[in-house]
């Protein structure tokens, strides 16, 4: 990734995108935090396909269930909802599919923190290789730890 900042390679922790949170790039992949910013750009060094970590200030839960069954803006695309969020231990996810191309899919994931903010992921890539995106999704979801 041609991005100007610190990076990180797969199996490296991140610390500094959520006060109290962590979370580990997933096997594959390498990610870099811009700099001046708080977010975190992942790249799967395999296959086509791009994510983010981010945080956002802290919403009530019915929040994250609108805006996960809502379009979500994702670099150059429109990633509209394939199905209907779900919940479940301080988890919201759903998944998505680009509006002009169906064979780009996504995924997005909102964790609950204790702290003032929820750290957010988002993940894209064509749906041929669609297995190694949830495979990394689920990576960062268990590899996230919060203090």
């Amino acid at each position: 990734m041609n991005v100007k900042g610190q990076k990180f390679s797969a199996g490296e922790t991140i610390e500094q995108v959520l006060p109290g949170t962590s979370f580990s790039v997933p096997s594959g992949w390498n990610a870099v935090r811009p700099d001046g910013e708080e977010i975190v750009l992942l790249s799967s060094n395999t296959v086509s396909a791009l994510g983010w970590a981010f945080v956002s200030s802290k919403a009530e839960e019915r929040d994250w269930e609108k805006r996960l069954n809502e379009p979500m803006p994702f670099m150059h695309r429109l990633l509209k909802p394939s199905a209907k969020a779900i919940h479940g231990k301080g988890i919201w996810k759903n998944t998505f599919v680009d509006a002009d191309d169906p064979n780009y899919v996504g995924w997005g994931v909102v964790l609950s923190s204790k702290a003032e903010s929820n750290l957010i992921y988002v993940l894209e890539c064509e749906s041929i290789v669609k297995k190694h995106c949830e495979q990394a999704m689920e990576r960062l979801i268990h590899s996230t730890r919060t203090k």
